[in-house]
């Protein structure tokens, strides 16, 4: 009997926490969308007179396209992460590009004697 009863106390505490996390999952997912709406009514205020203008335009509604579904999925953190993104780019004028990070290998220049043709040589060489 005392298994029973604590295999029934396990049960209706799993299901408790279950509804609790789909309860928090869904006001996360509510303020998402609503946060979604605001930044896609931003993204369609956007100019798209130039064809970087419309770019910019198309590459953020990509992301919020994205964000929109990670959102149905259920993905709340990822689509989070995406609409940070696109209010980080939407004030940001055209051809302003992030920064890379510093850990980034720069470019080699000297190719003679590592076995590298660089791709550049095998065109002008008829390859």
């Amino acid at each position: 009997m005392s298994r029973l009863l604590t295999g029934l106390y396990s049960l209706a505490f799993g299901l408790c926490s279950l509804a609790f996390t789909a309860s928090a999952t869904t006001d996360a997912a509510s303020a998402s969308k609503t946060r979604l709406d605001s930044l896609q009514s931003a993204v369609a205020a956007l100019p798209a007179d130039t064809p970087p203008a419309k770019l910019k335009k198309a590459a953020l509604e990509w992301v919020l396209e994205d964000a929109r579904d990670s959102t149905a999925a259920g993905l709340i953190q990822d689509a989070e992460q995406l609409l940070h993104d696109v209010e980080g780019m939407l004030p940001r004028a055209i051809g302003q590009g992030r920064p890379g990070p510093p850990q980034h290998v720069p470019p080699r220049t000297e190719y003679q004697g590592t076995g590298v043709v660089p791709a550049g040589d095998l065109v002008r060489k008829g390859h």
